[in-house]
């Protein structure tokens, strides 16, 4: 009985996970900026994460110019750090300190 309910549920897996994708993606389509940027996470699309933060959710511009600066795009990255920062996002505000103390800009970092 073991054996045929594992069967079933890595036989069904794919499309739990593709009926997933496709709600985030409905629900992003609507708006939804968790929706966005927990499909700009699963699917590792920059895209979805930008339209979080274009949302207003701070983790979302935090989790976009993580991924920014994965992708050598260190200016956009910044500035997603500034938006995530001014949505007073903690992380964002300590990424872009450090962002801008590698810069060499110290006295602005702070």
């Amino acid at each position: 009985m073991l054996g045929r309910t594992l069967l079933l549920i890595i036989l069904l897996f794919p499309f739990i996970s593709f009926s997933k994708s496709a709600s985030l993606i409905t629900l992003c389509k609507k708006n939804n900026p968790a929706a966005c940027k927990e499909y700009g996470l699963m699917a590792r699309s920059s895209k979805y994460l930008q339209k979080s933060c274009e949302l207003n959710l701070a983790s979302g511009c935090t989790e976009w110019g993580l991924s920014l600066f994965k992708e050598k795009d260190n200016f956009l990255g910044e500035f997603a750090f500034q938006k995530g920062c001014k949505l007073n996002d903690g992380d964002s505000c300590g990424y872009l300190g450090a962002v801008i103390h590698k810069k060499g800009n110290i006295e602005n970092a702070r």
